[in-house]
C-alpha cells in the first residue's frame, strides 16, 4: 500500500474518532448530538478525497504522456541535427573540391 493510500485511512479514522469524542462530551453535558453539515459527513469527505485523487491521477498520466512526447521530440531533433550535419560536410567538401552536387 501507498503511503498516501495509510494516510487517508488514518486521517478519515482520526476525523471519526472526534466526531466519537464530540459526541461523548455533548452527551455527557445533555446537550444534543452533534451533526455535521451536509458536505461534511465522513462520506462526503470520502467522495471528495476520492474525487482528488482521480484527478491527481489523470494528470500524473498526462505528465507521463507528455515527458514522453517530449523525449520522442528531443529524439527526432538529435536525428535531423546528424543529418544536417552530415550534409553540411558534404556540401563543404564539394565546395572545396569544385564539384557539384546532384
Amino acid at each position: 500500500m501507498s503511503s498516501c493510500f495509510l494516510s487517508r485511512y488514518k486521517e478519515r479514522s482520526e476525523i471519526e474518532a472526534l466526531y466519537f469524542h464530540i459526541n461523548t462530551q455533548l452527551k455527557s453535558l445533555n446537550q444534543p448530538a452533534f451533526a455535521p453539515q451536509d458536505g461534511q459527513l465522513i462520506h462526503d469527505l470520502e467522495r471528495s478525497w476520492e474525487g482528488l485523487e482521480r484527478a491527481e491521477h489523470r494528470r500524473e498520466v498526462a505528465l507521463r504522456r507528455e515527458l514522453l512526447r517530449q523525449e520522442r521530440l528531443e529524439q527526432l531533433n538529435y536525428k535531423f541535427e546528424r543529418k544536417v550535419s552530415g550534409r553540411q560536410s558534404v556540401c563543404l567538401f564539394c565546395a572545396q573540391s569544385g564539384r557539384s552536387i546532384k
